[in-house]
């Protein structure tokens, strides 16, 4: 499976916001030379991803995505005018990302060379965003602004795994 060469809005390739719950594994194939064009002035849910933009709702529903192989690359965020930005993924509110192989690399974001993420407030309804590193390799991305690789925001947490990245 490929996906290439698109160019949307909010996200380059893929969007999945939700009031219920969804979920996303990728087990193989690649997403690669997607470009978002929105112009993100505030990390938000309107905050472009060059590849994925997973997003739940505040009380109900959650994204996660598991990705266990495959490869999301060369995919972008181009707007002169914006802000905020993630190169291959950008998660909000009851967002997760378990990533356990796979690469991302040669990805360009504008604070956020591969991954960002912006969670909801906790409370006894909502969650925060997690990104679970168990294997695969993350490297090789690139950001406009000041970031690095992964960018946590607001009610994020981050766990390595045994392999880390």
């Amino acid at each position: 499976m490929k996906i290439h060469d698109n160019v949307g809005g909010y996200a380059g390739a893929f969007g999945c916001t939700t009031s219920g719950t969804s979920e996303i594994t990728m087990n193989g194939g690649e997403i690669y030379n997607n470009t978002a064009i929105y112009k993100s002035t505030s990390a938000s849910s309107s905050t472009a991803a060059g590849a994925f933009l997973l997003a739940g709702s505040s009380k109900d529903g959650n994204t996660v995505m598991t990705m266990n192989g495959g490869r999301i690359y060369n995919n972008r965020v181009e707007n002169p005018e914006a802000t905020y930005g993630a190169g291959a993924i950008y998660m909000y509110n009851r967002a997760s990302f378990i990533m356990n192989g796979g690469e991302i690399t040669g990805n360009t974001g504008i604070n956020a060379a591969a991954i960002m993420t912006n969670g909801a407030t906790p409370s006894t309804t909502t969650d925060v965003n997690h990104i679970d590193l168990n294997g695969g390799a993350i490297h090789d991305n690139h950001m406009t602004a000041a970031g690095g690789d992964i960018a946590l925001r607001l009610h994020s947490d981050l766990t390595l795994g045994k392999e880390g990245c």
